[in-house]
């Protein structure tokens, strides 16, 4: 009898000891939203560059069906065309989403 119920002790003790040491769930992590952004006028064969990273084609990104999606910060979009840049736009974009549309010029 004095052998069970020191068992019956030792697993309740252990059971309690191990609830305590559990961690707290993380909490919930908000995403940023997204700014949906449409590519218009580009040429042919126009590269696009977003923060110095190549995204392919810019004519990809024409809104049909397909958007660059960009999270809220500062964004820097290069247009190459044959090895040369021929428009960079800096954007601003806030938390709130939606969308915009960078239409491409021939300055720099």
């Amino acid at each position: 009898m004095f052998r069970i119920s020191t068992i019956a002790a030792a697993v309740l003790m252990l059971a309690l000891i191990s609830g305590c040491a559990s961690p707290p769930p993380p909490a919930p992590v908000a995403k940023p939203h997204r700014t949906a952004v449409t590519i218009a006028g580009a040429p042919n064969g126009t590269i696009l560059v977003v923060d110095g990273v190549s995204v392919g084609d810019a004519r990809t990104y024409d809104g049909n069906p397909r958007m660059l999606g960009l999270e809220s910060g500062t964004h820097r979009l290069e247009f190459h065309l044959r090895g040369k840049r021929i428009y960079t736009e800096q954007l601003f974009l806030n938390d709130s989403g939606g969308s915009i549309t960078v239409v491409v010029g021939r300055r720099n």
